[in-house]
């Protein structure tokens, strides 16, 4: 999916309470309201063109995007599953992300979440697990942004507003992100920036470890 994601480290943009509200009042009518949950990351400090989330739960499943490209803001991210860990998934994982295991390498049984560590680690990468609070509505850009008169979103869009409490970090971030399969073109921004960072996940946390938020 083509994502296009914007954080505001301090403050808000003035048309984000009129955003959250709308999309609160559409989670409302489905009978459902704001996600509240804790997510957790392992951030690879050298590679923000991969993000690694564990899915928590007795499975330990992952989650694992790659960044294939980028036009203007935008960033096409490939997202892969894991719901088991074996030596053909941590050949898959390795092929996913760039990386090349060694010959002897042999893969650590159990589930996807110690299989990533141990395979992390194999492979010479550094990372930090960081837990995330997150409140967040996700909708159609329509029940979203459309009351936003600077929006320039195709209502059919995938959008999201996330409220994320960082570790060691007083003041929540603010992330609104917009979703399409649909080309899109460099410089087009949907929303206004409103001096936001406009990055992904990965380079968000990375940010936050280097104390560069």
């Amino acid at each position: 999916m083509w994502e296009y994601r914007l954080a505001w480290t301090t403050g808000k943009p003035d048309w984000w309470d009129e955003a959250w509200k709308s999309g609160a009042a559409a989670l409302s009518r489905q009978g459902s309201q704001p996600e509240k949950r804790p997510d957790f990351y392992l951030v690879l400090q050298d590679r923000a063109d991969v993000g690694l989330k564990l899915r928590g739960g007795a499975e330990g499943d992952l989650d694992a995007k790659v960044l294939l490209a980028r036009s203007g803001g935008w960033e096409l991210w490939e997202k892969v599953a894991f719901f088991k860990w074996n030596e053909l998934e941590a050949i898959r994982f390795a092929a996913l992300i760039g990386e090349q295991r060694s010959a002897d390498g042999t893969a650590t049984s159990g589930t996807p979440a110690h299989g990533v560590q141990a395979a992390l680690e194999n492979l010479g990468i550094p990372y930090v697990e960081t837990k995330l609070e997150k409140t967040r509505i996700q909708a159609s850009a329509r029940d979203i942004f459309g009351v936003i008169a600077a929006s320039l979103c195709n209502p059919c869009w995938v959008a999201e507003l996330v409220e994320i409490r960082l570790p060691d970090r007083a003041e929540p971030l603010l992330s609104a992100c917009v979703e399409t399969m649909q080309p899109v073109q460099g410089g087009i921004e949907p929303l206004p920036v409103s001096g936001a960072l406009c990055c992904g996940y990965p380079e968000l946390l990375i940010r936050h470890q280097k104390q560069a938020l």
